[in-house]
């Protein structure tokens, strides 16, 4: 019987400030130069002159840090000024979070693609990951892995991984570490990844954003800290191709050992595949010469099982660094979609072609979510090379009959027969992971032999807590497990299934790692059975069981995790730290410990209490406002590094703007801007017009019940610029450019206003007005009404030739036209010219 406990909160830890400055009141602190005297202490300086890298509350930068995926992109995409974005859906990058325009930039950009429907922007990158990505940026030819040889750990090197790290190092743009490793899965620190990106950028010559000093690879005077940053392997598909691209290899073959039920699952009958329909009108591009079967896939839940014949491409067509993606479609693909790079359509599945070169045949689980309603779809496989061109493609009709998981009639809820279980280990490097182990075979027997398979879903993935419902987790794509017992692992390790299933006391796989290295401890899972006919029969929920020595061990470790200097972006760690602390009593000597966990709780309280509310606690999150406007200002929210377990309870939030600091008296009238649902907050635009001067804005959030709970405060200046319109302004017909580009199901609008510049220097500023935002405002569309409209305004000289003035991802309105208004001004803000144009396909 596994205990239960309550009051779990999600370990997530927000993004810090790495990428700009709070904005909430909060007592301050001694400013700390951590990175002197560090061995990239010049890197960083040069990175903080420019303004590119913002450091903590109390000014220390944390080099020896570990960087986040989602922080690693956003660095890069400043770094190399992309500002395209692709539509993405990953499962784990909701549209409401702050990476997801880093996330949309990164795959724009096409140096990462992520893996199984997930990005992971909570995750540390690791040194492999971080060469793939970089080999991308540079273009780079897989390497020669002779000169792996050199590393004494080249055997934990993931095979995907290989040709990029060896490209990397041939480059000089990472090196080993004093010691002969490389350290592959170890995770990079945020010091290490400017002296990458610095190292990427002086290769090209491209400009990092100001930061000019040339960078050498990247190699720490000390040997680092070992700190377990695992690689990325398929959860799910069983059979499934490895994806590279920065995070991603095959998932494990689970060989059953042991049904939990006697009753056989029923073998679906393969269903015949029609004859291909090529119907991509570009002569030039090859045809594959491949075939794709479909059948229904009883190894994973609402998913359809594609198998594709590769034997006469490999080698041939599909080379090693290509990227192979899958499209299911109701139409056949054609001209437009390619014309648009096929961008404009969202993709069900991505392998690459080193997965594929020893294979004649592949399998690809689909899930039912990219399929939608069973029948007749067309299959593309759309090849591209390390350039992004498209250099092969395959369209066939096939009749997708996705298997559906639904609830029985009798749904039960299981109390007892599931154990869960951890266990330490070291591997032969010293690294430390633990793994739970699920044992059902007590529950399957509740079930009368009806139950044939489960599911297994984790409470926290990456740290941070999925919340899911129990309706999402029965209609997700799970693989469905045969066995008495698996394991989920939650550090760096590999298992190789092939050796693996014939080694004694061998456990299958659930997850090869969940990468939760500080909520491990807290982990829960959920485990769905599943009868012959994929029908969900019942659930259990439970907590991992620790030992005294493990409890004992998270403790400290979370305690030890704590900083020095504790502000308000560290609610989540103290709380991790405390709930761990609390099942001892003083009876253990925690010597310093107790002592640096008192002060962190009471820190905490402290940067809770020190804002102008006393009834209220202060919260961390972010307050933007807009710069280079006209007209007033926009004020909305970032999220980063507010606490997870408050986001459950948080219901909805409501903007103040007020004179002077924010009293209880002035919440207790209802927000004159309305209240907006919490789920909303990173989509929700405040225009503000009718404030000048400085003016603070506070941010109040309001549990599910629409009580006030938590608070964020920052002093706002909302002087602005008036731009002057005195009906002398002449209406010109070109030296503008306007573009429309499709990406992933976004319509984005582009302007350059490079033409015009070149003829008009006294020109300094330009702003560009749509017809349905002045229709909106009730607005007549001239440039009359334009010009009193809130807008932001571009320099004419910027460095980028194109700006971006619209992205949509309403499918209604892809193909539709819009019309713009494109205003010039001069130095003193008085309207020179004005061009209309329009955009269509």
């Amino acid at each position: 019987m596994v205990r239960k406990l309550t009051g779990i909160l999600a370990g997530m830890v927000g993004a810090g400030m790495l990428f700009g400055s709070m904005g909430t009141a909060a007592a301050e602190s001694t400013v700390i130069k951590d990175y002197e005297g560090h061995w990239a202490q010049q890197t960083i300086q040069s990175w903080l002159d420019n303004g590119w890298l913002k450091g903590f509350g109390d000014g220390s930068v944390k080099p020896n840090q570990t960087i986040t995926r989602a922080e690693f992109m956003t660095l890069i995409n400043r770094s190399y000024h992309f500002t395209e974005q692709s539509k993405v859906k990953f499962t784990d990058v909701p549209s409401t979070s702050w990476a997801y325009s880093e996330v949309a930039k990164a795959v724009a950009a096409g140096y990462i693609q992520g893996f199984n429907n997930e990005m992971r922007p909570n995750a540390p990158v690791n040194r492999q990951e971080a060469a793939v990505i970089v080999t991308k940026l540079l273009k780079l030819s897989a390497g020669d892995t002779e000169v792996l040889k050199g590393f004494s750990d080249a055997g934990q090197m993931a095979s995907w991984s290989k040709g990029s790290i060896a490209a990397a190092v041939t480059a000089k743009v990472l090196k080993g570490y004093p010691d002969g490793t490389f350290g592959p899965v170890k995770a990079l620190t945020r010091a290490e990844s400017l002296a990458l990106i610095d190292a990427a950028v002086s290769r090209t010559g491209q400009s990092a954003q100001g930061v000019a000093t040339p960078a050498p690879a990247v190699t720490p005077s000390a040997t680092p800290v070992v700190t377990a940053a695992p690689t990325a392997t398929a959860a799910v598909a069983a059979g499934g191709s490895g994806g590279g691209n920065g995070g991603g290899g095959g998932g494990p073959q689970v060989t059953p050992t042991q049904a939990p039920a006697a009753t056989p699952a029923p073998v679906p009958t393969p269903t015949p595949s029609p004859e291909p329909v090529n119907e991509l009108p570009v002569k030039e591009l090859p045809a594959l010469d491949i075939s794709i079967t479909s059948r229904p896939d009883n190894s994973v839940t609402n998913a359809v099982y594609l198998e594709v014949d590769y034997s006469k491409v490999i080698g041939s067509t599909i080379h090693l660094n290509d990227q192979i993606t899958y499209y299911v479609t109701a139409k056949p693909i054609g001209s437009r979609d390619l014309y648009w790079e096929l961008t404009n359509l969202q993709y069900a599945s991505i392998s690459t072609g080193y997965s594929l070169k020893a294979l004649t045949y592949t399998g690809v689980s689909i899930p039912a979510s990219r399929v939608g309603t069973a029948g007749d779809k067309y299959v593309s496989v759309v090849v591209r090379n390390s350039s992004n061109e498209v250099t092969g493609f395959y369209t066939q009709k096939v009749n997708l009959q996705p298997s559906v998981t639904e609830a029985s009639n009798s749904m039960m809820l299981l109390h007892s027969g599931v154990t869960i279980t951890q266990e330490k280990f070291n591997t032969v490097s010293s690294q430390v992971y633990y793994r739970d182990t699920i044992d059902v075979e007590e529950a399957a027997l509740q079930f009368g032999g009806r139950a044939v398979g489960y599911t297994i879903t984790p409470k926290y993935y990456r740290d941070s807590k999925l919340n899911l419902e129990l309706n999402d987790i029965i209609h997700a794509s799970r693989k469905v497990y045969r066995d008495s017992w698996v394991s989920a692992v939650d550090a760096t390790v590999s298992s190789n299934a092939a050796l693996g299933a014939s080694s004694p006391g061998y456990i299958p796989f659930s997850y090869d790692t969940l990468y939760n290295f500080k909520t491990y401890n807290e982990d829960e899972y959920t485990i769905i059975f599943l009868d012959s006919e994929m029908k969900a029969l019942g659930y259990y929920t439970g907590k991992v069981m620790l030992s005294t020595d493990l409890k004992l061990e998270a403790a400290m470790k979370r305690i030890d995790e704590l900083p020095s200097n504790v502000t308000l972006t560290d609610e989540d760690a103290v709380n991790r730290a405390y709930r761990a602390y609390l099942p001892f009593d003083d009876s253990f000597n925690w010597g310093e410990r107790k002592t640096k966990l008192n002060y962190a709780v009471s820190a905490l309280m402290d940067a809770k209490k020190s804002g102008p509310l006393q009834n209220m606690d202060l919260v961390q999150s972010v307050i933007v406002d807009g710069y280079n406007q006209f007209n007033g200002k926009t004020i909305r929210m970032n999220l980063m590094g507010f606490p997870e377990e408050l986001k459950e309870s948080v219901g909805s939030f409501s903007y103040y703007i007020t004179a002077n600091p924010v009293r209880a008296e002035d919440l207790a009238q209802p927000s004159p801007y309305g209240e907006f649902d919490f789920a909303d907050i990173h989509s929700v635009v405040l225009p503000v017009t009718d404030k000048s001067g400085p003016n603070y804005v506070t941010v109040v959030y309001y549990n599910k019940a629409g009580q006030a709970i938590r608070y964020t405060t920052k002093l706002v200046d909302f002087s602005s610029k008036r731009p002057v319109w005195d009906g002398t302004a002449a209406q010109i017909g070109d030296g503008v450019k306007l573009v429309r580009d499709y990406n992933n199901g976004t319509r984005i609008d582009y302007v350059s206003v490079k033409d015009y510049q070149k003829t008009h220097p006294e020109a300094v500023y330009f702003t560009v007005t749509s017809k349905s935002a002045l229709a909106a405002a009730k607005q007549e569309f001239t440039a009359e009404s334009a010009v009193k409209y809130l807008n932001d305004y571009w320099n004419t000289n910027s460095i980028y030739p194109y700006e971006r003035i619209q992205l949509s991802d309403d499918a209604a309105r892809n193909g539709q036209p819009e019309d713009y208004i494109i205003l010039f001004y001069d130095a003193n803000d008085k309207v020179l010219n004005y061009y209309i144009g329009g955009l269509t396909d």
